[in-house]
């Protein structure tokens, strides 16, 4: 073995050490995304949990007004009862809009990462070049705001 060989040796060490702790960095990364996403799905969960409980209270708070007032004001606790349930039907609407929005970002995100185009992405998922640069660039800005929270 010459010299050159024994250099390129080391070098071949060096940057094996290098990428495996890059790996290391990124899995750790990962880690750290996956928790901060949970913690945030939780946090969400407790919000409406939280809702939820004020809502039940006012209803009830709305009922026993009811009971005392007269009965000529049946009408407008069933109007009242009415539009809580047009209020439930549409916070049922607007989670499930949340929710099929959050699955199409993640379905971007992760196509990104396997290296697909922001215009394959579009056309694999049938949705706007704009639409699917926005959500990358948002994205993008919420992970860097997270890193330097983290810092």
């Amino acid at each position: 073995m010459n010299s050159l060989d024994v250099i390129i040796f080391f070098i071949n060490i060096i940057l094996l050490v290098y990428i495996t702790y890059k790996i290391n960095s990124l899995r750790s990364s990962l880690l750290h995304y996956r928790q901060i996403e949970e913690n945030v799905a939780a946090m969400i969960d407790k919000h409406l949990q939280l809702a939820d409980l004020v809502l039940e209270e006012l209803e009830g708070k709305i009922n026993q007004a009811g009971a005392v007032l007269s009965p000529g004001m049946e009408n407008e606790q069933a109007a009242a009862e009415e539009e809580k349930e047009r209020q439930d039907d549409h916070a049922a609407t607007m989670n499930k809009k949340r929710s099929s929005r959050n699955e199409s970002s993640a379905k971007i995100i992760r196509l990104r990462q396997q290296g697909f185009s922001v215009q394959e992405i579009a056309e694999r998922l049938s949705i706007s070049q704009g639409e699917i640069s926005l959500k990358l660039n948002l994205h993008e800005k919420l992970a860097a705001g997270q890193l330097k929270n983290n810092s």
